[in-house]
């Protein structure tokens, strides 16, 4: 990555996605939408690192990646085109 953006640009847009408990904290699943976090918008990257790759869901607030998440953490993602 460069300066915190992505490699690839293949992105899809994410209208939620559920980061997972933690049973030994007691603490449950949780959903992120835009609404709640106050983003713009969420995007789904793969970042091509040669002969793996990571995934990422990039938050953005005025156009500005304002959290990331590695996918590989989170129970679920629901993407924008599951709504059509």
């Amino acid at each position: 990555m460069d300066k915190g953006y992505p490699v690839s640009l293949n992105g899809r847009e994410v209208v939620s996605f559920v980061l997972a408990g933690m049973e030994s904290m007691c603490t449950p699943p949780y959903e992120i939408t835009c609404e709640k976090r106050g983003f713009d918008r969420m995007v789904y990257y793969c970042e091509c690192l040669g002969e793996y790759g990571i995934n990422w869901i990039y938050c953005y607030k005025n156009n500005v990646p304002a959290e990331v998440y590695n996918a590989r953490y989170l129970e679920s993602i629901k993407f924008a085109e599951d709504n059509d």
